[in-house]
């Protein structure tokens, strides 16, 4: 008798609820999406900051193209002179701490050189900047290989 009672007292058995696999996460899954979002966000800074960079250099090497054609027509014996003063103000923001206002002829060549690396304003065409200061009537292909290693000088060092 006994039994039957125990045997009526027991109730069915209830299958707990099934896990799902992926909720709720584990630690490491939470540390992981952590990573990845922070990783997006670096990503995304370091891509805006890059973008606005590009974009002051752009600018500047417009408005250098834009001055030097403007100087062409107008008065094209001072290009020379206006291409250098150009380089020159962009070195003075770009190297506050190195004598470049008195840099003139050979040693202003020899700057722009060594900023860029190649001996590109010695053998070109663009030597004609250390003598900037004569006035010279430049036709269009000089004028544009001088312009061209004025450019590749503004993209390094900017």
């Amino acid at each position: 008798m006994q039994t039957n009672n125990l045997l009526e007292q027991l109730k069915d058995i209830y299958l707990p609820e099934k896990v799902s696999q992926w909720w709720p996460l584990a630690y490491g899954w939470w540390l992981l999406l952590a990573v990845v979002i922070l990783a997006i966000i670096v990503g995304l800074v370091f891509l805006h900051l890059r973008r606005k960079a590009k974009r002051y250099k752009d600018c500047i090497i417009d408005d250098f193209r834009k001055t030097v054609e403007k100087t062409y027509q107008q008065k094209p014996k001072e290009v020379l002179q206006d291409i250098s003063v150009y380089l020159k103000r962009v070195a003075l923001q770009k190297f506050p701490n190195q004598p470049i206002k008195t840099l003139h002829g050979q040693q202003w060549l020899e700057f722009l050189d060594t900023k860029l690396k190649q001996q590109s304003f010695k053998t070109t065409k663009a030597n004609m900047l250390g003598n900037s200061y004569k006035p010279v009537e430049l036709d269009r292909v000089t004028l544009n290989e001088i312009m061209t290693v004025a450019e590749q000088w503004l993209r390094r060092v900017l």
